[in-house]
This record gives structure tokens, sequence and C-alpha cells, in this order.
């Protein structure tokens, strides 16, 4: 045997051995333990580590007034550029709480279609709410698939914590979301905990991949099934927020279902966070997933929009000419 073909031989074995093995040593970055797509994501890194995009994202947000992490996934290889870094996920964790709830549900037999009864003391006043708007008095009767639409399209803040207390609070909406695999994330605060002291909102974080593998699974089908499954994929598409973020970017033709999340303006003039995360899908059907978060910046909001549009048309360079 030649030495070229030994090489090779020992090159197949060690790929197969890659994909095979699903264990604890075989767990993305964000400590994920999966099958074999992911095992096959995290195998990927090294040689993606050096690609085109991957550079052009690095040089972009060098010497921002912000700390920026990024991460996108196509096919089962996964980019990421300071997916160290933990970044508060503002509204992006209503995502995380529709989830949960809606897979505790599932297990319930719970159908989504259910009417529920919204009283006043639900219904916080000095805090964004599309909803209080269409009901001043904050008294209404809503079906639990309005309601997450509400808090994902419209990011109503009453809708989140409403949904968050269905689920059992947020404690358990942050063991739902590692009962799933999904590492690298801690849920702590309300919408209206964050509201009362922003610097609470700190206290909810996650790696960008973290919430790219979230997406992953939920588009995989591996979290939940048949109506629960359509009412977050359908809130996700009709999602009005973040016009000037991720969408911004976008080719013709392309779509996107994502949840964006908007931080403070503290009083130093520091902008805790600004966030976009999604699934792309291209007009021949190809799905790219991405977040985008930005954390303690000292630009204004405009720009951090500009900087995220920028970014995808980095990450969908090929697919929008």
């Amino acid at each position: 045997m030649t030495l070229r073909a030994i090489i090779t031989k020992a090159a197949a074995a060690a790929l197969c051995l890659i994909c095979s093995i699903a264990t604890p040593a075989n767990a993305n970055g964000n400590g994920i333990i999966g099958n074999t797509a992911d095992a096959l994501a995290q195998a990927q890194r090294q040689q993606y580590g050096r690609q085109p995009k991957l550079k052009a994202v690095e040089s972009l947000i060098k010497g921002k007034d912000a700390e920026i992490g990024v991460a996108w996934m196509e096919g089962n290889a996964m980019h990421s550029v300071n997916n160290e870094r933990l970044y508060p996920l503002m509204s992006v964790s209503k995502l995380h709480v529709a989830i949960a709830l809606l897979r505790g549900m599932e297990r319930r037999g719970a159908a989504v279609d259910t009417t529920l009864n919204i009283t006043p003391e639900q219904m916080r006043k000095d805090t964004y709410s599309p909803l209080l708007k269409l009901h001043p008095d904050g008294r209404f009767s809503i079906t639990l698939r309005q309601l997450i639409h509400y808090a994902i399209a419209e990011s109503d803040n009453n809708a989140a914590d409403i949904l968050t207390a269905m689920a059992g609070g947020i404690d358990s909406v942050d063991r739902e979301i590692h009962a799933m695999g999904i590492k690298g994330c801690h849920l702590a605060e309300t919408e209206a905990s964050m509201h009362d002291a922003p610097i609470n909102s700190y206290a909810n974080w996650s790696k960008p991949e973290s919430v790219v593998w979230l997406l992953r699974k939920l588009y995989d089908g591996r979290l939940l099934s048949g109506e629960y499954d359509r009412c977050i994929k359908q809130a996700l598409a009709a999602t009005t927020t973040g016009a000037d973020r991720i969408k911004a970017g976008l080719g013709q033709g392309m779509t996107l279902a994502h949840k964006t999340g908007t931080g403070f303006r503290m009083a130093d003039g520091i902008k805790t966070a600004d966030n976009d995360a999604g699934v792309v899908t291209t007009p021949d059907g190809r799905q790219v997933i991405m977040a985008i978060m930005i954390k303690d910046s000292k630009m204004s909001d405009a720009d951090n929009a500009r900087l995220m549009a920028e970014i995808t048309r980095i990450i969908m360079g090929d697919e929008r000419q």
C-alpha cells in the first residue's frame, strides 16, 4: 500500500469516528450533546474558521464601540465570532419562553387555541405592550395561539410575562431549555423585573451559538410537533420588529423568521443590547440560521441596526447573487 493510500484510509476512518460518536466528547461549543449533525458541526469548525466570510465579519466588527457576537449555521457547519462572551438576550428570551411553554402543553395535550381570560393585574401599564393599546382597561379574552403571536411577532412584554407564568415561572423555563440539551444560556429575569431594574437584563444571557442551536433544533423538528410546532413558527415568520436589522441585509426572494431583542439606553449612554436571531430561507429552499448580538454599545440604535444588516450581507453573500 502506498503512503498516499495509507493517509487516505486513515483520514476516512477518522471522519467516520467523528460522525458516529455521540458522547460528551462530541458536544458542540455550547456543551450540547447532539446527534451526528451536531458532532459534524463541531468537527467542521476548524475547517471553516479560515473561510472568507468569517474573516470579513471579524474585520467589520473590529474596533467598534461595542461587544459583538455572531454565529451562523449553514448546513451542518457552525461559524462564530466572539462566542465565548455572554450577551443579554433581551426579548430574544421570549422565544425560549414560548418554546418551553409549548413543550409542556404538548406533553399534557393542552390545545393551543385554548381561550384565556386576562385581568388588569396581568397587564402592566408602564411597558411596551401592543395588547394594552388594544385593551386599555386590561380585561379581555384571547387564545393562547394569539398570545404567543403577540409575544413573538409583536414583542409584547405583558404577553411574554403571562406566558412565563403559565410555564411555571422563569426558573422553570430555564430548566426546560437546558433539558432540551441547550447550553450556553441562562434565564433568571422576567420582562417586569428587567423593566424595574435594567441592570437585571444582564442576568438573562446567552452565547450566540446557543441561540442558533435552539433555532436549529426547532426547525429540525426536534422540539415540537403538530400544532405546537406550527404555532411558534408562524409567530416567528410574522415578526414585525427589526426591519432594519437582519431583514435589511437579505437579498431578493429571501424570507426571515426571527426574534429581536432591544435593550436599555443607560444613563452613561451605553445601550445594554441589541439583538436579532432567526432563520433565513433562500429562494431555492436552503436555510441559514443566524444570531447577531450587540452588547454595551456606545453606537446609536441606527448604527447597531446597520451593523447587523451588513453582517447579514456578508453571511448571505453567495446567496445574494
